[in-house]
């Protein structure tokens, strides 16, 4: 999900890149914009309040299948969880923990899963279903569902820390394979997808503020009326 954020006065351009290349919102500050530059979503009167509320990220792998696909770009709430406490369901976008890296040897970066264990919670894996405080989980966003070929826990989530885990079970470096999600490791939660327009949803639109409706809403009906623009890469 590497991938790095940038935003324009006034105007913001999405060209999704391949992992490993340059930022995939891309900045400008030319004076006349090119005819690909969409409008900037009217909600940001300054432009570095959006480097500090959203940023769009390309799906890299797997490990959140089948929510999101390889090649999916999506856009990231990062301003909600100022005042807000993350909750169960969340697909959040977090750095992998320091001690994860140095236990595990690998480097550190964002990674995207999807939160099922809340702080205070005893979070288990058992023949092959997920168990929080003693009791199934019950997943309607796995569809269907797929047993898990691992076995965890039980283990108490801390207080100050969450348990994710990709929807592609038997497939994602997540949790149970690093343990506990630190909370001032989270970085934001993903609003919906936006390309491939095919493709476009929103993840909980009940729970969706209007700030994040007005934002998800602009930049998705541009790629709808340009869906040629979600094929762009440097």
């Amino acid at each position: 999900t590497s991938l790095a954020p940038a935003c324009a006065t006034g105007l913001i351009v999405i060209a999704p890149t391949p992992p490993g290349l340059a930022s995939h919102l891309r900045l400008s500050i030319t004076a006349q914009p090119p005819a690909t530059l969409a409008q900037f979503p009217s909600v940001f009167e300054d432009p570095r309040q959006c480097l500090q509320d959203v940023e769009a990220r390309y799906m890299a792998s797997d490990s959140m299948a089948p929510a999101l696909e390889i090649d999916d770009r999506f856009i990231i709430d990062k301003h909600t969880y100022r005042t807000d406490l993350p909750q169960r369901g969340d697909i959040v976008l977090y750095m992998l923990p320091p001690m994860a890296t140095v236990t595990l040897g690998v480097n550190p970066d964002a990674l995207l899963h999807r939160i099922v264990g809340l702080p205070g919670e005893v979070v288990a894996v058992r023949e092959g279903q997920l168990y929080i405080d003693d009791q199934p989980l019950v997943e309607p966003y796995l569809s269907p569902p797929v047993p898990i070929d691992y076995d965890y826990g039980p283990e108490t989530i801390p207080d100050d820390a969450y348990f994710v885990l990709g929807d592609n079970r038997n497939g994602s470096f997540d949790s149970h394979i690093w343990g506990m999600l630190p909370r001032d490791s989270i970085l934001g939660f993903a609003i919906g997808i936006y390309c491939p327009a095919e493709r476009q949803i929103i993840f909980d639109p009940e729970a969706m503020s209007e700030k994040n409706q007005a934002i998800f809403g602009e930049v998705a009906a541009f790629f709808q009326e340009n869906p040629a623009f979600c094929a762009l890469t440097e």
